[in-house]
């Protein structure tokens, strides 16, 4: 269908190139090279959207400091105190690493963090301390990759969707790139046809998003129910805690509870205080994108051409996106050495089952899935939508 061909497509184009693979990993080099001159007993581990493969060209780089101590006993030598975090921050700017202006410590959040600019490749960086948690998530969000080919596509296209309209930082009440993992592989854990093998979503993905956005964005009731999306199904939310730490209620039944799959006792959106919001959004993409699917169904195919329906989702000005890459090409050229190896970018996406299966019966009707097809590198930038009332002018995140 034109929905799950746009969707192909617009994963091909965010799809990370060498260069941005290459100048992240020189990124994670010199910052622990530069940490652990001043801290021997310190190893710096990548996590998050690159360490698992699906960052997009925009994302932040996720870095955790683990310490010998901690590893071993499990109790922390750094990050305990603000004072510590300023020692490893002025380490980094004393190597020149943090751009002037960009420095953000963050030292009284449930995980302190250190945020910054890289001088030389203006990429954002985040930096935790003593926590493996997102360690422990690369091998889950590797393996539901293998297991889930639909996931990638549907992650990459949901994220921007997310970021451009500044809803993708957990710090800021957004959804977080694993959460937003979880809620697709729950999905596609709870659709019957998806579950059963009856339909396959990698060969129907404009149906697995059209799921995706009326699962999250109409039926679930996130006051009563949570999602488990290690055993696939809803479950009743927790009772709520009489008081927190302080002494204060701060319980908002309202709030999406998702259980993390590598520690059960762990709300991974707990912080998503703007789950409303981002509700809101996907119910009106699905109505969007229903009437919009409707409307061109009745168009003759001359009057079709042209026509982009995720347009209503992602449709922006991508000049910005074009124009960083081209400067992280330029600052590979100049900062990298020749001899730095990077080891291979994550292989691009699975190509299109060999068989058609029978799509699911959704309103509007939908045509069967295409013919096998391999997305190729050369694909064009997607459609903009300057005069969408609800896309920013700018595709740029925050």
């Amino acid at each position: 269908t034109r929905l799950h061909k746009e969707i192909v497509d617009f994963t091909e184009y965010l799809w990370p190139r060498q260069v941005e693979h290459t100048v992240r990993q020189h990124v994670i080099h010199r910052v622990t090279k530069a940490l652990q001159f001043r801290f021997p007993d310190v190893d710096i581990r990548c996590f998050g959207s690159y360490a698992s493969g699906l960052f997009l060209p925009s994302s932040d780089l996720d870095l955790v400091l683990l310490s010998r101590n901690y590893m071993a006993t499990g109790y922390p030598s750094y990050g305990l105190s603000a004072n510590s975090l300023h020692r490893v921050a002025h380490t980094l700017k004393a190597a020149g690493i943090i751009k002037p202006g960009s420095l953000v410590v963050i030292a009284k959040a449930r995980v302190p963090i250190i945020k910054f600019t890289d001088y030389e490749t203006d990429l954002h960086v985040d930096i935790s301390f003593e926590n493996t948690s997102g360690v422990r998530a690369i091998d889950t969000m590797k393996r539901w990759k293998a297991e889930y080919p639909a996931m990638i596509f549907l992650t990459y296209l949901l994220k921007q969707y997310l970021s451009m309209r500044n809803l993708s930082e957990v710090y800021e009440g957004g959804l977080g790139g694993f959460a937003v993992i979880c809620l697709v592989v729950g999905m596609l854990k709870l659709v019957p046809e998806f579950a059963s093998g009856a339909v396959d979503p990698r060969a129907n993905l404009g149906i697995a998003l059209m799921e995706f956005l009326d699962l999250y964005g109409n039926k679930m009731n996130t006051t009563e129910v949570g999602l488990d999306p290690a055993k696939g199904k809803f479950v009743r939310k927790p009772p709520p805690p009489s008081r927190n730490e302080k002494g204060f209620n701060t319980y908002k039944a309202h709030l999406l509870h998702v259980i993390d799959p590598n520690d059960p006792d762990n709300d991974l959106t707990r912080s998503s205080h703007n789950i409303v919001t981002i509700q809101q959004g996907f119910s009106k993409a699905f109505r969007d994108l229903q009437m919009e699917m409707e409307r061109v169904s009745k168009l003759s195919f001359q009057e079709r051409k042209g026509v982009s329906l995720l347009k209503l989702l992602v449709g922006g000005d991508y000049r910005e996106m074009t124009a960083r890459r081209n400067r992280l090409q330029l600052a590979c050229q100049k900062i990298v050495p020749k001899n730095f190896f990077a080891p291979n970018p994550p292989p691009r996406p699975p190509p299109n089952p060999a068989r058609k299966l029978p799509p699911l019966k959704l309103p509007p009707p939908q045509s069967p899935p295409p013919e096998p097809h391999h997305p190729q590198s050369n694909s064009t930038p997607p459609p903009t939508q300057s005069s969408s009332p609800t896309v920013p002018p700018s595709a740029k995140p925050t």
